[in-house]
């Protein structure tokens, strides 16, 4: 049962965030940094605008789904007596939710990939990359801790 707690505080702590920044609403540059950073044309701007809405409209429906699951697990975790298989049906549903929404993610980063000339694709799977290993600045999803690679806090 402890292992059922562990694991379920784990998926529940997982950032949820549609597009980890990628809008530049937490970029360099203000709401859009990503349009200045990548020095994009009027067209690819268009794109861009596009394939994030096409991402919200995923994104809303699919985050009510998982915080009705984590409802659903914490509704079940407070019975006298929470059921260890309903638990683990609750976790296997989560991570799918979690492995779909990550799914949706690198589908997205793809096609904003494909808008883009070589210098900018360049560019733009750099900057992924780097949040994807921990880099960026503290204190923002993705980010690292305040000090660098290697560095002892």
């Amino acid at each position: 049962m402890r292992k059922v707690v562990l694991i379920t505080m784990m998926v529940a702590l997982m950032p949820m965030v549609a597009l980890g920044g990628e809008d530049g609403k937490h970029g360099k540059g203000g709401k859009h940094g990503y349009i200045k950073e990548l020095n994009l044309d009027e067209k690819q701007v268009g794109a861009m605008r596009d394939i994030q809405r096409e991402m919200r409209r995923f994104m809303i429906p699919h985050h009510s789904k998982i915080e009705l699951t984590k409802l659903n697990f914490e509704e079940e975790l407070q019975k006298d007596k929470p059921d260890e298989a309903a638990l683990n049906k609750i976790i296997g549903e989560m991570a799918s939710l979690q492995a779909e929404h990550e799914k949706r993610r690198m589908e997205i980063i793809v096609k904003m990939a494909a808008i883009l000339t070589p210098e900018q694709k360049a560019k733009f799977i750099e900057s992924k990359m780097v949040k994807a290993i921990g880099g960026g600045s503290p204190g923002r999803h993705g980010g690292g801790h305040g000090h660098k690679p290697g560095e002892r806090k």
